[in-house]
């Protein structure tokens, strides 16, 4: 059973990233909430948020910090969440 809410956590953080990165980009994607940016930024908020306190629940918070993967994951999400708009505007003229 832990494996299996280990893999329910990992999809959910991971899909977090794809819906963050669909919202900030503008793109029209289908989500729990719609299909506007706004709607996908806000699922992929849910699905971080669902996915850390499944850990968090599951496992020692501590070992939660710690695990190299989890960091690794979350601060590359709020990277693109504080930066990504920014990036986007620079480079989508390049197309």
């Amino acid at each position: 059973m832990a494996s299996l809410l280990e893999f329910v956590s990992g999809f959910l953080i991971m899909n977090s990233m794809a819906h963050l990165i669909i919202g900030l980009t503008g793109a029209r994607f289908l989500s729990l909430f719609g299909y506007s940016a706004t709607a996908n930024i806000a699922y992929s908020i849910g699905c971080m948020v669902a996915g850390l306190a499944i850990l968090f629940v599951r496992q020692d918070p501590s070992a939660v910090v710690s695990n190299g993967l989890v960091l690794g994951c979350v601060s590359l999400w709020v990277i693109f969440l504080l930066t990504g708009r920014f990036f986007f505007a620079i480079f989508a003229n390049d197309r």
